[in-house]
């Protein structure tokens, strides 16, 4: 017998607070590393409530928001967007109709992706019903829609109409694996673009830098892809607002990467020799200093661009048909978000936030900013005109490298957050969630956890939105590249929301939708042709492993991280979906975990709490070095290694690893003891500045270590 939903009052305020915290995905508290479980309290389920739009305060109010919730599900027939296999289970497609409508006739119309219409009449009473409710005096009843035995993988439409009532929803389509090449074993090398060091650029590593660099990589180690930093738009101003990892943009890419040299209207330049001087001076500089190589290719890029609009060329041509392309809008508006700023900053130096514009400039659709772009088309096509010469110059490096037998080519990193003062969140503030922060709850590395200061994204918007945003996202951070990484990729299971101005002790994990998220990069991957890896460090939950190992998705294996009790787990151990490696940016390089860098470097930073924090880290390490120096099989006589010997012992542990992806650093080949990134720290260390050691013209006297790597490549089949 089926049950018959509805509505009953709670009766207190905690079980109210718990019924609407269920209802919205709040968990009710989580297990911390040392094995602690923390309940939620009432003032985080508030907080977190409040940013969905719920009055918590009462509990008059919260019943009469889960009465609303109940009668907005039922009352539509059908729900924005489902995302289902080619095959639909029972009960995937479903409608809701009121009882008093079931002597009514249903059509069905499915319109596919490329517009082909499919239609379908059925009686409503033929139709197996899987669920009743009654609210409000009304009676509702769920029935299942029949469809085809087999959908076609795509974004489709379906509507019903029954009597003169119609609906629309998103139908999408996606296939049960992301694509991965048959039998994959292979191996790459993860460098961060912007630290290249050469004689020709201009303080900072770009695309000529990356295809001299990856030529080199696969000439000399055989790898078949270069694992890159998110190369999204930031605003180039240290020290915040250079992290990859917090963009002004996770759309668009940073014109910093722009090789000038490239660009065709510039053939015939020459430049004077103060500029000349100032290239010296930053090519020589210990760390990138965005804001004066960003300001000096801003000048050049400038006149690039002034000379383009005055030709009546194929090339201006092209650049006319990239301002029409279907995505213009977005495109159009991040062009006006940075005219904004540059404007608004130009008057009033003070002001580096749009949350501090005049009011009239603070939405993108206000009658304002569309005056402003009327009066600034110049400014706007300049903007447009960097993202189309950097999409440009990036894939002529990712189809040299194809040419070179690289089969992947650039692996590229899509960033868990967009800055809070972003152009994201300014042209989709709807897209995040109000009044909440991301961050981590306490573990070994941040005992008072962590407050990563960005808003999480709304769960209820992508629904809404048919994951359009979503699918952009992914489609702009997966071109001209073989794969791509997403940071943090529990995201798409759950995040660690931190409400209002509590601290990131008391906040909890929110639920997302996982299995439609991951069919959805799934279906891109498939389409697209690139390989999906998820950053998967940090707490995962069997469910959480299942779910991505059904998918296709390779999890992260940190050498560092994989120990069992006093040993380390042997690379023969590491599963086969996964991408084997080190470290990440974010912890510390394996010279710089022999050597104690990283621990030095909190303890410089101020991130350690007291001295007995700096000990007991301290103390941690030392007995892991033994455990790690018998995992390399390393004589006590040698130890700790060094150099070329540590490089080649990592290579003889890590390459013969079962995992499908091996990733070798290149600070690992380099020797370097410094991480890119100090988590918890701005100015206080040099985070996303750091240029590697050897410039692109001394690679070649890294032999006969490349020569080793080499042959252990393919030995290992990797190669």
């Amino acid at each position: 017998m089926r049950e018959l939903i509805r509505f009953q009052p709670a009766q207190t305020l905690p079980e109210a607070l718990q019924r609407a915290a269920t209802a919205h995905g709040i968990e009710p508290g989580y297990t911390d590393n040392w094995g602690e479980t923390h309940l939620a309290t009432g003032e985080v389920q508030q907080g977190i409530l409040r940013s969905f739009g719920i009055d918590a305060t009462s509990l008059a109010a919260l019943n009469a928001a889960e009465e609303e919730r109940l009668w907005q599900h039922w009352n539509h027939l059908l729900p924005p967007t489902c995302v289902v296999g080619t095959k639909p289970s029972a009960g995937e497609l479903t409608l809701h109709l009121r009882a008093a409508h079931l002597h009514h006739r249903v059509e069905v119309t499915l319109r596919h992706e490329d517009g082909r219409l499919e239609r379908g009449d059925f009686a409503c009473r033929s139709l197996p019903v899987l669920a009743e409710a009654e609210l409000r005096g009304e009676r509702f009843v769920r029935l299942q829609i029949p469809l085809y035995d087999e959908l076609p993988l795509g974004y489709h439409e379906l509507t019903v109409r029954i009597a003169e009532t119609t609906a629309t929803m998103a139908l999408i389509v996606g296939p049960e694996k992301a694509w991965m090449p048959e039998g994959l074993r292979t191996a790459g090398i993860a460098i961060s673009l912007y630290g290249l060091r050469s004689a020709r650029n201009w303080g900072a590593g770009d695309t000529e830098d990356l295809r001299a660099f990856g030529l080199w990589a696969k000439r000399e180690l055989g790898v078949s892809f270069i694992g890159l930093n998110p190369l999204h738009a930031i605003h180039n101003r240290q020290p915040f607002n250079t992290s990859p990892y917090l963009p002004l943009s996770a759309f668009f890419r940073n014109p910093l990467y722009i090789d000038v040299a490239s660009v065709p209207e510039l053939d015939s330049c020459v430049l004077p020799r103060r500029i000349q001087e100032e290239l010296a001076a930053l090519r020589a500089a210990e760390y990138v200093e965005y804001e004066r190589v960003w300001r000096l290719k801003k000048r050049l890029l400038r006149l690039a661009h002034r000379r383009l609009e005055r030709e009546d060329s194929p090339r201006r041509g092209a650049f006319d048909a990239y301002c029409q392309r279907p995505e213009l809008h977005r495109l159009r508006a991040f062009a006006t978000f940075c005219t904004l700023d540059e404007a608004i900053h130009r008057e009033r130096p003070d002001v580096w936030l749009f949350t501090d514009w005049p009011d009239e400039y603070r939405s993108p659709d206000s009658p304002a900013v569309a005056e402003f772009a009327r009066r600034h088309p110049r400014s706007l096509r300049f903007h447009i005109y960097l993202q189309w010469v950097l999409e440009q110059q990036l894939e002529s490096v990712q189809q040299d490298l194809h040419a070179a037998g690289m089969s992947l080519g650039l692996y590229h990193d899509l960033a868990l957050a967009s800055d809070r003062y972003g152009f994201d969140v300014w042209y989709e503030k709807a897209a995040f969630a109000q009044g909440v922060r991301v961050g981590s709850p306490p573990d070994g590395f941040s005992p008072e956890g962590q407050d990563w200061a960005f808003p999480p994204p709304s769960p209820t918007y992508a629904d809404l939105d048919g994951y359009r945003s979503f699918r952009e996202l992914i489609r702009a951070n997966a071109h001209a590249g073989g794969a791509l990484r997403f940071d943090h990729v529990m995201r798409f299971f759950r995040l660690y929301w931190i409400p209002g101005q509590l601290s990131a002790r008391q906040g909890a994990y929110v639920r997302n939708q996982a299995e439609a998220l991951l069919r959805i990069i799934a279906l891109e991957s498939v389409r697209e042709k690139f390989l999906v890896i998820g950053e998967d460090l940090g707490t995962v939950t069997p469910e959480m492993r299942e779910l991505l190992d059904r998918f296709g998705i390779l999890g992260y294996r940190l050498l560092i991280f994989e120990r069992q009790a006093d040993t380390f787990r042997a690379a023969e151990d590491y599963p086969a979906l996964a991408a084997a490696s080190v470290t990440t940016h974010d912890l510390p390089t394996l010279s710089g975990f022999l050597s104690g860098a990283d621990i030095e470097a909190r303890l410089a930073a101020g991130l350690l709490p007291d001295r007995s924090s700096y000990d007991r880290q301290w103390q941690e390490r030392r007995e892991s070095l033994e455990p790690l120096r018998v995992a390399l099989g390393t004589p006590k006589e040698e130890w700790p290694l060094s150099g070329d010997r540590l490089a080649e012992a990592v290579i003889d542990f890590l390459a013969p690893a079962k995992s499908a992806v091996f990733i070798l650093n290149q600070e690992e080949i380099t020797g370097e003891a410094h991480q890119q990134n100090l988590p918890g720290s701005t100015a206080e260390y040099p985070n996303w500045r750091r240029k590697m050691k050897v410039p692109l013209e001394e690679l070649d006297t890294l032999q006969p270590l490349t020569q080793l790597i080499h042959s252990q490549l393919q030995n290992q089949g990797r190669a």
